[in-house]
């Protein structure tokens, strides 16, 4: 179920993952509130068996993967835990396409 689009699905998820510490349902609300959002249809969209089976899926995939945090990245064979910013996600990305790794050569 699309509410509000793409855009301000973005929106909301990079206010959620710059909040500090764990993010329920009401934190969820109170950033979509302040984002103008619809709450009553997202209550309704959270509550409904697509956005639970997604979230399990989820789960099990960090739990097959052991991450225990978010937002955590893979690039190659090599996994790490936070956003290192814009510049070095294109660095990382341009050396795994390079030589398969978010580093290459040694030193």
């Amino acid at each position: 179920m699309e509410i509000h689009g793409p855009r301000k699905a973005y929106a909301l998820h990079r206010r959620l993952l710059a909040a500090p510490g764990p993010v329920d349902e009401a934190p969820a609300l109170a950033a979509a509130r302040d984002l103008q959002l619809d709450t009553d249809r997202i209550k309704i969209a959270m509550s409904g068996a697509a956005v639970g089976s997604h979230i399990k899926r989820q789960k099990q995939i960090a739990t097959d993967l052991g991450l225990r945090y978010t937002p955590t990245f893979a690039i190659g064979n090599t996994a790490f835990i936070g956003w290192p910013g814009i510049d070095a996600m294109k660095t990382f990305i341009a050396n795994a396409r390079r030589c398969g790794a978010p580093r290459c050569g040694t030193g």
